[in-house]
């Protein structure tokens, strides 16, 4: 074939592989092959395109055509991005990272890769290396797909001040308003009265039922002479988790407990503005949203931007400040806010007299019975962490490490649901090991169903929490099933939602200001085994019966729902 004719063979099987026509060019790049054409574009293309399209069944063969290119043309920057999204769909996650790093040295112009990197990162578990790449991803491109991506991570890295992040969200709220320019509604002046009877509360999820957890024991608890409830979703009625089905009691006492409840999901932004404007609703608090990029967020955020309601708020959706001008209250436990966090928030923050949220687990699911902690049986102590690997910063890591290596014999459970890829499993344990700890100190274990979940705490004597990133219905459900949980309260707000539980329960003690302290505290504990014995015997009656009852929740929320209001309503006074 003629110079001319192979080129204008690979142009047309370039544009044929960007049209994702992938059946067409097998076709056409297999007869070429046949034909006796040997060019590394035609072997490249062929090879990955039959990946794409038939997946595993042919995988050494994709495997052995693009390694073939590369072999040709080690320098096309190209053939290593293909064998890189091969290696990361057969689940070879580290591999795909080195070869898409090689594509980076030959290319550096592929700043999208980037953004692949970050992804692929984010499942091994590397969040100060996924800000990064996030963070150089955004700058590079202006994306506001990665900048909002960005911010979804943000919260996992140290090293990124709370300065830095209220500098980050003012970005974001900017580009989201180029994005939609929403009208921004007015309210007239009779709506802002505090001798109001009854007070309308609009809750808007972006994910169905699942993001009402919290929302739940207000749902059947607050005072219905005071406030009534509306319910918008963007999404089908998602369960969580630990809710079986849709006849359960999780959705009875919501959507009885409602006084209208609205399926969002096929309606334009503006349209559920104009819903929630139309309603009347007096206070509008969105429950998820603001730090992740996908259309139900989208939407939601587009709507707070238009402030259909008087007041505007966010609970349960963020870490950190959305930096709306149109969001004037950030919903927060007391316990989470420390003096000078108000500096790096737009919004005022308002304090719940309790922790951040609120899940009675007995009255949604059967819980198993707690059993004498494993230490009695096995001679030594085990730790446990049941959180997403992604939380694993190297500060983790490094106190853990510290931990284990002062308590002799002791082991660190760790289960999640990723924990059964074989490749993330390997690289957690190759993390351990070049911190000094063997590998048969470390316990991995995958996925499983909610029930066999709790009862997977029997299995440990001391929980560690993560920082800064910190865990709230893991810590919940430690408490359950009588396992004390070692929280580090660290710099942010979002370092302290186990900090926020713990202390409304009264558990102060299993609170550290550093990870210094929270290194400290694990050894400590590990050596009183008689304060293991007693967490185990008696915190379940402490979060069932203590301060974190839905009645006492629901008055603490209550509390907060009348001072966003009276505040606002002074605010306006004052202005106008």
């Amino acid at each position: 074939m003629q110079t001319a004719d192979l080129q204008k063979l690979i142009d047309t099987a370039k544009t044929m592989y960007n049209q994702r026509s992938y059946a067409e060019l097998i076709a056409i790049l297999n007869e070429k092959i046949n034909e006796g054409i040997n060019d590394p574009w035609i072997f490249a293309l062929f090879g990955h395109s039959l990946f794409l399209l038939k997946g595993a069944e042919f995988v050494d063969i994709s495997i052995k055509c693009i390694e073939q290119a590369i072999q040709a043309d080690p320098e096309q920057a190209e053939f290593y991005v293909m064998y890189a999204n091969l290696l990361k769909n057969c689940g070879y996650l580290v591999e795909s990272i080195n070869f898409l790093l090689k594509a980076l040295e030959l290319n550096p112009k592929l700043t999208a890769l980037n953004y692949e990197l970050a992804i692929l990162n984010i499942h091994l578990g590397q969040p100060e290396i996924v800000s990064k790449l996030l963070l150089k991803t955004y700058q590079e491109t202006n994306s506001v797909i990665y900048l909002a991506t960005l911010m979804q991570y943000i919260y996992y890295d140290l090293a990124i001040s709370q300065k830095e992040i209220l500098k980050y969200s003012k970005e974001l709220y900017k580009a989201y308003f180029n994005r939609y320019q929403p009208k921004i509604y007015d309210h007239d002046s009779n709506r802002f009265d505090t001798k109001k009877q009854i007070l309308k509360i609009g809750f808007f999820s972006a994910h169905g039922l699942s993001d009402w957890a919290g929302v739940r024991c207000l749902c059947k608890f607050l005072d219905k002479s005071r406030f009534e409830i509306f319910g918008y979703s963007m999404a089908s009625d998602k369960l969580p988790e630990y809710c079986n089905d849709t006849t359960s009691t999780y959705v009875q006492d919501i959507k009885s407990n409602v006084v209208a409840w609205h399926d969002c999901s096929q309606l334009a932004i503006k349209d559920i503005a104009e819903k929630v404007y139309q309603d009347q609703i007096d206070i509008f608090i969105d429950l998820a949203g603001f730090s992740a990029y996908d259309p139900n967020v989208e939407a939601m955020v587009g709507v707070a931007a238009r402030k259909p309601a008087p007041v505007v708020a966010t609970w349960l959706s963020s870490n950190g400040t959305t930096a709306f001008p149109s969001v004037d209250y950030f919903i927060t436990s007391k316990h989470q806010v420390f003096p000078g966090d108000q500096n790096y928030f737009t919004e005022t923050i308002a304090t719940i007299d309790n922790a951040l949220f609120q899940v009675q687990l007995e009255e949604v699911m059967k819980l198993p019975p707690i059993k004498d902690p494993p230490y009695k049986t096995n001679g030594y102590i085990t730790f446990g962490s049941f959180h997403r690997h992604i939380k694993f910063t190297n500060n983790v890591y490094q106190a853990w490490v510290k931990i284990l290596k002062a308590v002799p014999g002791s082991k660190l459970m760790l289960k999640y649901a990723l924990l059964d890829n074989l490749k993330i499993s390997e690289y957690i344990l190759s993390r351990f090991k070049l911190l000094g700890i063997d590998e048969s100190r470390i316990i991995m274990e995958g996925p499983c169903s909610k029930y066999d979940f709790q009862d997977a705490y029997n299995k440990i004597d001391i929980a560690l929490d993560t920082f800064p990133y910190s865990g709230g219905t893991t810590t919940i459900d430690s408490i359950y099933m009588g396992v004390p949980v070692i929280t580090n309260m660290a710099d942010r707000p979002s370092s302290r939602v186990a900090a926020a539980i713990l202390k409304t329960l009264g558990l102060d003690d299993l609170c550290c200001l550093d990870e210094k302290s929270y290194i400290a505290k694990a050894i400590e504990l590990a050596a009183d085994t008689s304060k293991i014995d007693f967490y185990r015997n008696n915190l379940r009656d402490i979060i069932s019966k203590g301060k974190m009852r839905p009645e006492d929740y629901a008055r603490a929320f209550a509390d907060v729902l009348n001072y966003m209001w009276e505040n606002s309503c002074l605010k306006f006074r004052k202005q106008n």
